[in-house]
């Protein structure tokens, strides 16, 4: 799976890691739509955490 990080780079994600970025994804989403900031912002953080470090950047 290809990750855009915008205004940084691309990632290429193993496949094993997608459902979790899926899962990281919904709760964020799920955050937005109920106005709640600081879960959003945990969420956001762990869906930056996960595809910086275990993806692999693209040139």
């Amino acid at each position: 799976m290809i990750v855009r990080i915008s205004g940084e780079a691309q990632y290429q994600l193993p496949d094993a890691d997608a459902e979790r970025l899926n899962e990281l994804d919904n709760q964020a989403v799920a955050a937005v739509e109920a106005g709640d900031e600081p879960t959003f912002q945990r969420h956001w953080n762990a869906m930056l955490e996960l595809v910086t470090r275990d993806g692999d950047p693209l040139p």
